[in-house]
Order: C-alpha cells, then structure tokens, then sequence
C-alpha cells in the first residue's frame, strides 16, 4: 500500500484503488485553496499513475463529506484574473 498525506488530504493506494480523504473535519472538510492544491496535485499523480483504476473520494469524520468553500478565505483570493491563470 502506497500512502501520503498533505495538509489537507490523506492518499492511499492499493490493488489500483486510489483513496482521496478530505482530511479538515474539524471544519467539516470545507474546500479551501490550500485543499485545492493538494487535490490538484495527487490528481496529476493519479493520471500518471496506469496501477490507479478507480478513485475513491470520501471525507474524514462522521457529520459531513464536504460543507463546500471554506468562507473564512472569501475574499482573500487573488483577483479572478490571477485566479483564472492559477487553474
């Protein structure tokens, strides 16, 4: 089994499952941008990676997958220009 973990998300993989944790559940999973980068990352490995299958996202915790943005970062994103570039 092959696992890492970032800031915001955990990753495992074994018998070409990939597993993608949403790993903030003390604010339940909210998607912020430092979760963002993390996902885009291990998404970029797993494209690469022929083992992977399938991919399995789940959330860490037991009351939420994923409460959507992260509004304590609302507003403090990069003009949408620069946003635009980033993705």
């Amino acid at each position: 089994m092959v696992t890492s973990s970032f800031e915001t998300i955990d990753y495992a993989k074994e018998d070409g499952i990939a597993q993608i944790v949403l790993n903030r559940p003390k604010v339940l999973n909210a998607h912020n941008m430092q979760m963002r980068d993390d996902i885009y990352q291990v998404l970029e490995a797993i494209q690469d990676d022929q083992d992977v299958r399938c991919v399995l996202l789940r959330g860490e915790g037991e009351r939420a997958f994923c409460t959507g943005a992260d509004l304590s970062e609302f507003g403090t994103a990069p003009s949408r220009v620069i946003a635009r570039q980033v993705r």
